[in-house]
């Protein structure tokens, strides 16, 4: 019997309707006043990605911001004007970051190009609440919850979600569930991606690996860097928490060929993978708001600068002694110079006296020859487009084209999306500097997203 398409994720037309693969859904809680859920969601036998079998897949969800009421033109409360344009700046680097995935680390992976990045596989900007409730209705029954009860374990996380408010329960917690939430219109983002057996950078590096392992590791993640280097794309906030290292099922050997030159050949029982991009740019996908509101964007800088993002990670390495990191990149970088980087965090100051292709034959040479073997990732400069994005025209990127309509609807969904939020920014800061120029309206007023009293048509009511 062949696999159901319902159920084969590379040709899933719409990411909302993902419950058809979906057996069981397990959150996970929070700490910080996140504007987001996640999920470890269980799937189907059947599921597959690219004909490779999925078992486990993790989801992210947040509030599209284009979809929130619209606040008042005039008057309002200054402090929670300011918190609701902080959420929506914050929810514009989480629609960026999807994209970001979407544009240029998925197509990146399919290619073959390079293996060293956390895979998504689906993401969409206009999921419904009840797309969310379906699936919860299927996912939460095994830890007991009657599909008649899920939606009360989605009100309050949304709820949570929409107010910015820390301690946000795992969505199968029984906490302050809430039979009725207001804001039945709002749309949800939603991005899926792999879930492995990982370990993040940091805690690696505590483990008592040899050397070679360290070198092998960070080799994949400078190789990483490197081909963002040609997508034009800068993390901007690449420390050792925002690298996974997977460890493999057996040892396993793989080959990098940059633009035809000597093979670089790795043996490892371990793969890095670059992840987390809410604070990231890419000149193709241009201006990234919560970036540049936030102060992390340089305008001397621009979008994208090659070094900027090993400048981060060898500085995040050399302030951390217990993990004997000084000594590893004291190998192959001058620590002095890393450490006399006092506005490392904005590119400025002294800088790392290497390119990363000089980072990537340093490292290399550290490490034993070894003859190619294993998955060949070729990487090319004719593979990218002046602006860093994919030229899915090229010869080797033919397993990209089939994907090439998918890939324009999302990236309008993504751009209709980004229109809406942008729209409601501005209305915000409207709203700011009115109350700036009306000091006794600053003193009063309500949620710039309440603007009336609710009445009882605003209201979900659902029974049990």
């Amino acid at each position: 019997m062949g696999v159901s398409q319902s159920c084969t994720l590379d040709r899933l037309s719409n990411l909302c309707q993902m419950e058809k693969c979906i057996v069981g859904v397990t959150g996970r809680a929070s700490d910080s006043a996140s504007s987001t859920d996640t999920w470890v969601c269980d799937l189907d036998p059947a599921t597959t990605y690219r004909n490779r079998p999925v078992a486990t897949t993790f989801i992210k969800i947040g509030i599209n911001p284009g979809s929130m009421p619209k606040p008042p033109a005039r008057g309002g409360n200054r402090q929670k004007a300011r918190e609701a344009l902080d959420r929506i700046e914050a929810a514009t680097g989480l629609m960026y970051e999807f994209q970001v995935y979407h544009t240029i680390v998925t197509p990146i992976l399919d290619a073959g190009i390079c293996p060293n990045f956390l895979r998504s596989y689906l993401v969409s900007y206009n999921c419904q609440y009840d797309d969310l409730l379906t699936t919860l209705k299927k996912g939460l029954v095994r830890h007991g919850i009657k599909p008649d009860a899920a939606f009360k374990h989605l009100n309050r996380n949304i709820h949570y979600m929409y107010e910015g408010k820390s301690e946000r329960p795992a969505i199968q917690s029984s906490r302050g569930l809430m039979s009725a939430y207001p804001l039945p219109a709002l749309r949800y983002m939603v991005l899926t991606t792999e879930f492995n057996s990982v370990t993040d950078y940091w805690a690696w590096l505590e483990q008592n690996h040899s050397q070679e392992s360290r070198c092998v590791v960070l080799l994949q993640i400078v190789l990483g860097l490197y081909v963002m280097s040609k997508s034009k794309l800068m993390h901007n906030d690449l420390r050792a928490p925002n690298i996974f290292v997977q460890k493999l099922p057996q040892p396993t050997s793989w080959t990098y060929v940059i633009n035809e030159q000597a093979p670089i050949s790795i043996h490892t029982p371990y793969k890095g993978m670059i992840y987390d991009f809410d604070r990231g740019t890419s000149v193709s996908l241009g201006d990234n708001v919560y970036v540049k509101e936030s102060g992390i964007y340089d305008p001397e800088i621009g979008l994208f600068e090659e070094n900027r993002d090993i400048v981060c990670l060898y500085k995040s390495l050399a302030a951390e002694p217990r993990l004997a990191a000084q000594s590893l990149i004291g190998r192959f970088f001058d620590v002095s110079a890393v450490n006399a980087e006092v506005e490392w965090y904005n590119g400025r100051g002294a800088e790392i006296p290497t390119t990363l292709m000089q980072a990537i034959t340093a490292i290399e040479d550290a490490l034993p020859a070894l003859e190619p073997a294993g998955t060949v990732y070729h990487i090319r400069d004719d593979m990218f487009m002046r602006d860093g994005s994919l030229n899915r025209d090229h010869e080797d990127l033919s397993a990209l084209r089939s994907q090439t309509t998918k890939h324009v609807a999302t990236l309008t969904e993504y751009k209709e999306a980004l229109a809406s939020c942008n729209a409601l920014r501005r209305r915000l800061e409207a709203q700011l500097a009115d109350i700036e120029q009306s000091p006794k309206r600053a003193r009063t007023g309500r949620s710039p997203f309440t603007a009336r009293k609710r009445r009882p048509e605003d209201v979900m009511e659902m029974s049990e």
